[in-house]
């Protein structure tokens, strides 16, 4: 590897490594924000998108919660590489050794409390995020507020902290035990749609004062049925609203498809078919029907909602998954591809490439934003729509997935032998 092409994969490395970083840091001020606004009865997506421009604030926080823990070790860290090098020299004789385990010992005392101030640290800044929205503070007044807070209301922070512990040890186990049975995928989506949001809604009621009142509501029936109405309908309304953002996300895919299979053509029939088409998942493949509807539904939530950032994920996810698709058929016998591709593909695909002309209407919206055209209320009536959107999504992508289980491997079987 040349030293030029070593800094170019540095460099991509620490750039994506970046863009994530400034992702979750903008996405924890809008979730922060949007918690607020729906505690305080204000509309909870547009105040959300609003508070986007508090990225410093949450990235400050974000980086005191990372380097106090690490402040914390450095006296161990160096204790340790004190005895390590006593020890590589030998020097002293039975002397030598002695002082190197007592600050080996040392160490580890150091380590130990360090730890427990890293511990304590993330628990005084448990409210931090609150703290900055609600009260209108930098990251350090933020830090100081939340402080101030488990201060003079430390058995309910603590029982807060413990709930907090608590739900994800409950989602660690819960998924360990799904594992078992092969069907921990379908968790993927809990933790960032369902435990995250309850938790920072719990914690920012908390912090200020408030009750998560009750509000006059529909059924819980009734809403998912009407929810689940609105995406179904959406699943039509979307490609007729906006003919050229899913016109993109379809010419993307099948370009990469087609580039895929360019790639790899030459190189002749490289994959042969399984032994036992027929029972490829096994018998019931129940496992393997829930991981992949879940495991697709995420992939188009990403095409979809990354795309914000300018419409780019939304590009570059479709063309990875396009080049992945043609690479395989460029390999592959044509019939045999065809059999265990074509059944539930036929489906799939034009479903992922909807959702990736999602992302990049999504980018536009975004540029627009950025450029002053339009604002928050629009952004988040965009967003909203991808929202149910992606719930239509899904209900093809469990079609397509119960397709792919249980039909594709017969249906190859028939026609591969």
């Amino acid at each position: 590897m040349t030293p030029v092409s070593a800094g170019a994969i540095a460099l991509g490395i620490g750039g994506a490594f970046l863009t994530w970083v400034l992702a979750r840091v903008v996405a924890n001020a809008i979730t922060q924000g949007t918690v607020w606004a729906a505690i305080d009865g204000r509309v909870p997506l547009v105040d959300g998108l609003a508070t986007a421009g508090r990225w410093r604030t949450f990235l400050g926080i974000a980086v005191l919660r990372v380097a106090i823990p690490i402040l914390a070790l450095l006296p161990a860290l160096a204790v340790g590489l004190g005895a390590a090098g006593l020890l590589a020299r030998g020097s002293g004789g039975g002397a030598g050794l002695a002082l190197a385990g007592v600050a080996g010992l040392l160490g580890a005392l150091l380590a130990a409390g360090g730890a427990l101030a890293g511990l304590v640290a993330q628990f005084v800044l448990l409210f931090a995020g609150p703290a900055a929205v609600i009260d209108d503070r930098g990251a350090l007044g933020a830090a100081r507020a939340s402080l101030g807070f488990v201060r003079s209301h430390l058995v309910a922070a603590l029982a807060f902290g413990l709930v907090v512990i608590g739900s994800y040890v409950v989602f660690s186990v819960l998924a360990g035990l799904l594992s078992v049975v092969g069907v921990a995928g379908i968790l993927a989506p809990v933790l960032p749609l369902v435990l995250s949001p309850l938790l920072d809604t719990a914690g920012t009621a908390l912090y200020a004062g408030r009750s998560v009142g009750s509000v006059d509501r529909a059924p819980l029936y009734a809403r998912i049925g009407r929810t689940v109405r609105r995406g179904v309908c959406e699943l039509g309304a979307f490609p007729r609203a906006f003919p050229l953002a899913t016109l993109a996300g379809a010419l993307s895919l099948a370009g990469a498809i087609v580039a895929g299979y360019l790639l790899t053509v030459s190189y002749g029939e490289v994959l042969s078919p399984p032994g036992e088409v027929a029972n490829v998942f096994g018998t019931v493949p129940v496992d393997t029907f829930a991981t992949l509807a879940v495991n697709n539904w995420v992939v188009s939530a990403r095409l979809a909602f990354g795309g914000v950032a300018l419409g780019l994920p939304a590009i570059v996810g479709l063309a990875f998954n396009g080049l992945l698709v043609g690479g395989l058929a460029g390999i592959s016998d044509p019939l045999t591809f065809l059999a265990l591709v074509a059944p539930h593909g036929i489906l799939e695909l034009p479903t992922v490439a909807l959702a990736g002309g999602v992302g990049i209407h999504l980018g536009w919206v975004g540029w627009r934003a950025l450029r002053g055209r339009v604002g928050a209320p629009a952004v988040a009536e965009e967003l909203q729509r991808a929202g149910v959107l992606l719930v239509g999504i899904a209900l093809l992508l469990i079609v397509a997935a119960f397709i792919e289980a249980f039909v594709t491997p017969r249906v190859a079987a028939a026609i591969v032998g």
